[in-house]
This record gives C-alpha cells, structure tokens and sequence, in this order.
C-alpha cells in the first residue's frame, strides 16, 4: 500500500458476499490500467477503492496543457482503446503522414519520410544496426505474450538492461546511436532504463518494430490521454 495516496471511491454498489461479509477490491495504481479494472468491478457490482501514491491521476499518461508527457499514440489495432476512447468521448486525430522526420545522428540534421534514416549511413553501420535488430525480432518469437515471465529465457532477459544487449551486440557507434533512436520513439525511455525482457515482449505486442514505428503512431487523442484516467474515476 502507498504511504502516500490519493483515494477515489466508486459508486456504492450491491457487492457480492462470502460467509455473510461483503467484498471490497482494493486497487494500488491509479493509471488507466487500474481505472480500467476499477470500471469493470463497479460495472459488475464491486465495491472499489483505487489508491495512488502520486499526486495526480494517470500513471504514464500525463497530460500538460493539452501535451502528452508520457503515453501517446494510438493505432489502428489497438482496437480496446480506442472502443474505450468512444465510450469517454475522446476524440482521435489523425497525425499528418506527409510530413518530415527529423533526425540528429552524428552531429548531423537529417530530414527523411521514412521512420529512420537508414540512407544517411554507411553500408557497415547499416549491416550492423539490422544485425541487431534482427536479433531482438528473433528473440521476440521466444516471448509469451501472456505471461512473459514464463518464457524460456525470462530470467536471464530481466536481468540485463536493453542496453546491455546491445553493448555486446553493435559493433558501430553510428549503428548504437540509430537503435538508442529507435528505443526512445518506441517506448520513451533510454534503453539502460528498462529490462530486454520487457522490450521485447513490448516489440512483440506491437506486431514488430516497424509496425510500432508507423501505424502504432497513427493518431493521438484531443485533450490529451490522462483525461481517460479521470474520466473513469468520475
């Protein structure tokens, strides 16, 4: 339980019963999993107190002035979302695919349609930037998307930060940089920050890097995504 926290109790409804005491859900998170799960406990008559350590609700999504701090982007398969995003009211917009990414590799500005700037480097870096991706992509197949601490090589893999992996696996500084770009548009993270495990289940859950990288991003939420979280807990 939080030390410090936040209380949202949801609407006082018949909750079922063992030996004769009725049932209270207490949730440790208030993000928009916890808010998720909170609904759906009130909607089938569950008594639900969510608390939060923080002083604001969300989790990763937090949302300043309109602009999305942490998670932001939505896809065409993240269908349970946006069907959540109907039932708030939240409206899509859909990003403009015809613009510029831009790209600061080697001390260089580079501005290209494509998703990375493979075309600015050389045929070594760029043998060695595939060599590794092709290793996370192989890797991949051996997570379970389900309960990824089951898979074969779970252990070992949440021992290691991403960039660990990959300190052992690049042999060129241009090709390290390009995937140190390639983590921060993924996730929002430094690759030292997180374990290999979860990145590749994220990978995997994603149907692959550059699916991720495209239709993964195709539109944001008006307002902003903590609103979900704020919303649910009304």
């Amino acid at each position: 339980m939080a030390t410090k926290n936040i209380k949202h109790a949801f609407r006082k409804t018949p909750t079922p019963k063992k030996d004769g005491k009725r049932l209270k859900v207490l949730i440790a998170g208030g993000g928009l999993s916890g808010f998720c799960a909170a609904h759906l406990l009130t909607q089938n008559g569950v008594n639900v107190e969510v608390y939060e350590a923080l002083n604001r609700l969300g989790g990763r999504t937090y949302t300043v002035e309109g602009v999305d701090m942490g998670g932001t982007f939505v896809g065409p398969e993240k269908k349970r979302t946006i069907y959540l995003a109907d039932q708030l009211g939240v409206k899509q917009i859909q990003l403009d695919k015809d613009g510029l990414y831009t790209f600061l590799l080697g001390g260089k500005v580079y501005r290209t349609k494509d998703a990375l700037p493979l075309g600015a480097v050389g045929p070594e870096d760029l043998a060695a930037l595939l060599w590794g991706l092709g290793n996370i992509m192989l890797k991949t197949s051996n997570v379970d998307l389900n309960e990824p601490w089951k898979s074969e090589s779970a252990l070992e893999w949440d021992k290691m930060t991403v960039q660990d992996y990959f300190d052992n696996l690049i042999f060129t500084e241009v090709a390290g940089e390009l995937f140190r770009i390639i983590v921060e548009v993924l996730v929002g993270v430094e690759p030292w920050e997180m374990s290999l495990l979860y990145f590749l289940w994220y990978i995997k859950s994603g149907h692959g890097i550059i699916d991720i990288l495209t239709d993964a991003q195709d539109a944001i939420f008006a307002g902003g995504t903590q609103q979900f979280s704020k919303k649910l807990a009304k």
